[in-house]
């Protein structure tokens, strides 16, 4: 996958974080291959941002289907994009991070995610998101989060 993949309306997220870039496809120019790839994208849907993941074979499982682990990823960094973006882009980090698995994706389908900060205390923020691709649903998930420096 390259940028020239990206699907339709959607923009590519250039993450700084290594953990992201390693399974999220961020290589960047120069590295392995010298191509850049994406896999991670991001669109503004009704004055809210919102998150897409089209997993690669790289994120199955052995039965073929997206692991579980590359769908709390996406959660992660979905839910930890909204809670920045609540604190006026203010470093936040992950405190608890729960989700329900609902039904199977495989590599190829877009996954959306659309998070929403349920309740923004001074220091803790609460974000739940649902991951779905078209009208199914694969996976909801419930987080707080952290504000350092609050």
């Amino acid at each position: 996958m390259n940028d020239l993949d990206t699907p339709e309306g959607w923009a590519p997220i250039v993450t700084h974080d290594p953990f992201e870039k390693d399974v999220f496809g961020d290589r960047g120019p120069g590295a392995e291959g010298g191509t850049v790839t994406f896999a991670f994208y991001d669109r503004i849907e009704e004055g809210k941002r919102i998150f897409a993941f089209r997993p690669e074979a790289r994120h199955a499982n052995g039965l073929g289907i997206v692991h579980g682990g590359a769908i709390m990823t996406f959660f992660d960094a979905s839910l930890g994009s909204a809670a920045w973006d609540a604190v006026d882009r203010s470093p936040a980090v992950t405190l608890t991070l729960t989700s329900e698995f609902l039904s199977p994706a495989r590599p190829g389908d877009l996954l959306i995610c659309r998070p929403t900060v349920t309740r923004k205390a001074r220091s803790v923020l609460f974000v739940r998101g649902e991951i779905m691709i078209g009208n199914r649903l694969v996976a909801t998930a419930n987080s707080v989060w952290k504000v350092l420096g609050a």
